[in-house]
């Protein structure tokens, strides 16, 4: 009898570990290097932006668009000198399908910012880079609305000089499961 209530304490932690483990969101492996270049990824979402336009008939209202947005680092790895950084395509795929965004809208938007004076952002930080002169961070937002595929992946193509790579992250959800 003195053994039964020791045997659900042992029992009862890994019963509400593997709950908590079963709600989150599988890891992605979110950095890979090929050849001399590093990419980690960082962060992909799907947003809303409101329009500033001075054409809106009320100015009280904003016209909404759907943004998806992928922000990555870049690392050239070595010490070889490079003249120019190659941030490139972004392709999603479903199911090994190629997939296009819904209600594409204004095209892209990418922004390249030096590591250096890129802030971190609550608990998210930057990566850690073995020299900062030699690591870019981009940011690329697509104008379209990106359906609930779940999971997808994406393939970024991007990097320095000559040395262009394709970097596959697999297994996105921009939603977390639910149990």
């Amino acid at each position: 009898m003195k053994k039964l209530p020791a045997l659900i304490l042992l029992i009862l932690p890994s019963f509400f570990t593997t709950q908590v483990r079963a709600s989150e969101q599988p890891p992605v492996p979110a950095e890979m290097v090929r050849g001399h270049v590093r990419m980690v990824l960082m962060s992909v979402g799907q947003t809303t932006v409101f329009l500033n336009s001075p054409t809106q008939p009320d100015p009280k209202s904003k016209r909404a668009v759907p943004c998806f947005t992928v922000t990555y680092l870049l690392e050239f790895l070595g010490d070889r000198p490079f003249k120019t950084t190659q941030a490139g395509q972004i392709e999603i795929t479903s199911g090994g399908k190629p997939f296009e965004p819904v209600n594409f809208q204004h095209g892209n938007y990418q922004k390249s910012f030096d590591y250096r004076v890129y802030p971190d952002f609550l608990d998210f930080t930057k990566p850690k880079v073995a020299d900062a002169s030699r690591a870019i961070i981009f940011q690329n937002v697509t104008f379209a609305a990106i359906p609930s595929l779940q999971p997808f992946d994406l393939r970024i193509r991007a990097g320095f000089d000559e040395e262009m790579q394709d970097f596959k992250f697999t297994s996105i959800s921009l939603k977390p499961e639910h149990p």
